[in-house]
C-alpha cells in the first residue's frame, strides 16, 4: 500500500491554536519549507514525501547523501499540484454517529496529527480516520487518528500526575505565586501546549523577586539540577502494540533544543550509566510502555517520545540525590526519531541550524567509515 510522509513541525503550535484554518508564524513556515524533505531519512523505498519544491528537496537530500557517503531508500517527492497527491489523500466518507469519519485509501504519516494538517490534506473537518486493513473491505479497518484525542493526549495537563510527581496546575496569579513559594521559590513553568522551548519559563526567587508573564492555566514543576537530557522513543501500531525504538540523547540550552547524539544503543546507554551508574533504564522503559498501553493505544497510532532528565540535586551540604525525572510525552514524531534513523548510517551529532537565511540539517563529528553503524 502506498504511503505519504509529511513534515509539519508547526504541529505543537497548531495544537495550541486548535483551529481548522491555521497560519503558523513565519519561522515555523520557513522551518517546514527548508526541511520538508527530511522524511526521506526514515521513509521506505517507494514511499512518497510531500514537499513545497521538488527540485529543492532533491538537491537537499543529495547534499546530505554526499556529505555522509550513503544512499537513502529511493522515495518520490511530490508537491500539492502533483497528480499523486490527490490520489494519496483520497478517502471515502463513512457514516458515523460520533462525527465525520473517513476511510483512507492509502497510509498517511505526518510529523503529527492536528486540525491544520487534516485540513491541508483532506480539505475537510475530519474527526476520525481509518484505513482499510487489506484488499477485502469486509476486514476490520485499522484506526489511524481520532482528532479529539490527539489534542487531549498532547496536553501536559493530561500527563501531569501519570508521569510526574509534585506538579501543580494553577489557574491564576495567586495560585501561581503560592505554588512557586511552596516549591521553595525555584520552579519551571509550562503552558499546556508549546513548541521548541516556547511556553517554558524558569523562575528562581533567590535571583529575582519578579514573576514572569505566562498564560493560564499553566503547570508548575519543581526545578531539578539537570545533568543530561534524554528521551525514549516509541511507536504505537494499529493493532494496539507498543514498540520501543531506542534512546535519544539530546542537548538543550535553557529549554531550547540544540542537537542529538548519533550512536548505537549500547554507546548511548554507556553514556547515561557513566553519569549515573545506578539508574534503571529498563524499569523506566517498561513503566512508560505500560502507561502508553493504558492511555494511548486505541486513541492514537504513530510515533511518540517521552523526555527525561538525569538530575543531581543538592539536599544538604555534602549530600546529593541522583534521580531520573520525567519531563513530558510528545504525541508525534520527534527529532529523536530522526536521530535514530540517521544512526543507522552515521555516528556523531545532529543539529538543525539556521544560517541567517535557511535552516539546515547539520551532521558533525562524523566518525570514520569503519566505525559506522550499518
Amino acid at each position: 500500500m502506498l504511503k505519504l510522509h509529511i513534515f509539519n513541525p508547526e504541529h505543537d503550535l497548531a495544537l495550541a491554536c486548535n483551529q481548522w484554518q491555521y497560519t503558523p508564524p513565519k519561522v515555523a513556515r520557513q522551518l517546514r519549507n527548508d526541511l520538508c524533505w527530511i522524511p526521506a531519512i526514515w521513509a521506505e523505498t517507494g514511499d512518497f514525501v510531500f514537499v513545497d519544491d521538488i527540485s529543492y528537496a532533491l538537491s537537499s537530500l543529495s547534499v546530505l547523501e554526499e556529505q555522509l557517503g550513503v544512499k537513502f531508500p529511493a522515495v518520490r517527492f511530490i508537491a500539492r499540484q502533483s497528480s499523486e497527491f490527490k490520489e494519496l489523500t483520497s478517502f471515502k466518507s463513512v457514516a458515523n454517529r460520533t462525527g465525520n469519519r473517513i476511510r483512507l485509501n492509502h497510509v498517511i504519516s505526518p510529523w503529527g496529527w492536528d486540525r491544520s494538517v487534516i485540513m491541508q490534506l483532506f480539505g475537510s473537518r475530519i474527526e476520525e480516520g481509518y484505513l482499510v486493513a487489506g484488499p477485502n473491505e469486509m476486514e476490520k479497518d485499522q484506526f489511524v487518528f481520532r482528532e479529539q484525542w490527539v489534542r487531549v493526549l498532547s496536553s501536559r495537563q493530561y500527563w501531569r500526575t501519570l508521569l510526574q510527581d509534585h506538579v501543580d496546575e494553577v489557574k491564576d496569579r495567586k495560585e501561581l505565586i503560592d505554588s512557586i513559594k511552596g516549591h521553595g521559590g525555584k520552579v519551571v513553568l509550562k503552558i499546556p501546549w508549546s513548541s521548541s522551548g516556547r511556553g517554558v519559563r524558569f523562575v528562581d526567587l533567590s535571583q529575582s523577586s519578579s514573576f514572569p508573564g505566562i498564560s493560564f492555566p499553566c503547570l508548575v514543576e519543581p526545578y531539578h539540577n539537570k545533568v543530561q537530557d534524554f528521551a525514549m522513543e516509541f511507536e504505537v501500531s494499529a493493532d494496539g502494540s507498543v514498540h520501543y525504538l531506542g534512546l535519544n540523547l539530546f542537548q538543550t540550552k535553557g529549554s531550547a533544543y540544540i542537537g542529538n547524539v548519533l550512536a548505537d544503543e549500547r554507546e548511548k546507554e554507556q553514556i547515561l550509566y557513566g553519569i549515573m551508574p545506578d539508574i534503571n533504564l529498563k524499569f523506566w522503559r517498561l513503566k512508560i510502555e505500560k502507561i502508553i498501553k493504558e492511555h494511548v493505544c486505541g486513541r492514537y497510532v504513530g510515533p511518540l517520545g517521552v523526555d527525561f532528565v538525569l538530575a543531581r540535586n543538592n539536599l544538604s551540604e555534602g549530600v546529593v540525590e541522583d534521580k531520573i525525572q520525567v519531563c513530558e510525552l510528545n504525541l508525534r514524531r520527534t527529532m529523536g526519531h530522526v536521530a535514530l534513523a540517521l544512526s543507522h548510517y552515521v555516528k556523531g551529532s545532529m543539529a538543525v541550524e539556521f544560517d541567517g537565511h535557511h535552516y539546515h540539517l547539520s551532521i558533525k563529528n562524523k566518525r570514520p567509515e569503519n566505525q559506522l553503524s550499518k
